[in-house]
């Protein structure tokens, strides 16, 4: 899912995802919720390309809050152990604190 997953996101995307969190939710069910995944692909390097590209840096709500991170490395670690015990969370925001 995303942190973004609320029902008074103030995007689309965000609802959205709440939505479908809800949909799914039952027994058994776990939602994931990462933050910014850093690796050498995705949105990360399509956000590292623009930042090298233009002379100014937009930050996210103004940079009023920080975004939440996890490298691709630890997110498959997390979700290696989120899958293999026996009492998962039913909800988890994996992200660097």
């Amino acid at each position: 899912s995303s942190f973004s997953a609320t029902p008074q996101a103030s995007s689309a995307y965000g609802r959205m995802k709440h939505t479908l969190e809800q949909s799914f939710r039952g027994p058994g069910a776990l939602v994931v919720r990462p933050g910014l995944v850093l690796g050498p692909g995705g949105l990360f390097a399509r956000m590292v390309d623009t930042v090298r590209r233009l002379p100014v840096v937009p930050l996210p709500d103004g940079g009023r809050r920080p975004v939440p991170v996890i490298g691709v490395d630890d997110l498959s670690t997390c979700l290696e152990r989120l899958l293999s015990a026996a009492n998962p969370p039913a909800v988890s925001n994996l992200c660097y604190r």
